[in-house]
């Protein structure tokens, strides 16, 4: 038969919950994060003692996923130069086209009818000069 202290409804006693007046313990916490595909080398270590080959298994995926990562900004370069040269492309047409329908309506005689078109196409073609050179300039300041 044990001997726990019981009080007088058969219940245990309730345990000492109250704190010591002199703690003399000491409380450390510790707390580490990475960012990147690849752990630091300690951690590696660790994924390694656990499943034998895990290490050289992150270190590819990470290498494939840079390899597709320098593909994918490859791509969006190359289209990016491809807009570029049509933009200059279509803008010279319009501008042509414009310019030449304006000096056709000055010289058929309706001059302020050909100036307007004439105008009205350069002032265009300068309005989205600037517009694109400034949002560049604005995706520019973003990614810095």
């Amino acid at each position: 038969m044990s001997h726990s202290r019981q009080n007088k409804n058969n219940y245990p006693a309730k345990p000492n919950t109250q704190m010591p007046q002199n703690p003399t313990g000491q409380v450390t916490i510790a707390a580490s994060r990475f960012s990147g595909p690849i752990p630091p080398p300690d951690l590696l270590r660790k994924y390694e003692e656990i499943n034998p080959g895990f290490a050289d298994r992150i270190m590819r995926q990470a290498e494939a996923q840079t390899a597709h990562r320098i593909e994918i900004e490859k791509k969006v370069i190359s289209s990016d130069i491809t807009k570029s040269y049509l933009g200059l492309i279509f803008a010279f047409i319009i501008g042509v086209i414009g310019t030449g329908g304006g000096l056709y309506l000055a010289s058929i005689g309706l001059i302020s009818q050909g100036l307007v078109m004439s105008g009205g196409s350069i002032a265009t073609i300068i309005g989205a000069f600037i517009y694109g050179t400034a949002s560049r300039r604005r995706e520019r300041q973003r990614k810095a």
